[in-house]
């Protein structure tokens, strides 16, 4: 999940699910804003659960699902990130 303001970057979202290879659900925009206003509510006995705050932040929020795009540029970047990693831990001294 990506919430809160970086959500809105749709290239930050793909690059994400790309490079996890899983989807990215993005949003809710105000995460904050939202989290507070439902523990308020929680706290002032207006929901009676985390279920229920789960539920009413559902229903409150708009979340777009980006699925991963089959490219294979992540996984060559991870595989030379790893030589990378290994090649550095050979050569410096101990």
């Amino acid at each position: 999940n990506i919430v809160g303001g970086g959500s809105r970057n749709r290239l930050l979202n793909q690059f994400t699910a790309n490079a996890c290879k899983r989807p990215v659900l993005a949003g809710p925009v105000e995460a904050t804003v939202l989290g507070n206003v439902l523990v308020q509510a929680r706290a002032c006995g207006e929901l009676g659960s985390l279920a229920d705050i789960r539920r009413v932040a559902r229903a409150s929020s708009e979340v777009e699902e980006i699925p991963p795009a089959h490219d294979s540029s992540w996984s060559e970047a991870q595989h030379r990130f790893g030589e990378m990693s290994f090649k550095r831990r050979i050569t410096e001294p101990a």
